[in-house]
């Protein structure tokens, strides 16, 4: 995609997990109609950077749900001098 600096338009979405996930499958949709050619490009850059940033919060959840889940008791990596939970 070109992009001059005078006439490039730019957007920052934010939005929950739940509603990133509807949106992709909306921009995948539009992408699959095929009606909206033009924007061919746009969706492949939308859909790159809306999936990048959902596995990136999926993967943060993952980690909370199982750091909170552990036992504070339970050791899991231990060398000769210290062990971590």
């Amino acid at each position: 995609m070109s992009r001059d600096a005078k006439d490039t338009v730019y957007c920052r979405f934010q939005m929950p997990l739940a509603q990133g996930e509807e949106f992709m499958k909306l921009v995948l949709e539009l992408r699959a109609s095929g009606a909206h050619g033009e924007l061919e490009a746009v969706f492949t850059e939308m859909i790159e950077e809306l999936q990048g940033s959902i596995d990136f919060v999926q993967e943060m959840l993952r980690g909370l749900e199982a750091t909170t889940n552990r036992s504070p008791y339970l050791k899991t990596s231990c060398d000769a001098q210290t062990c971590f939970p």
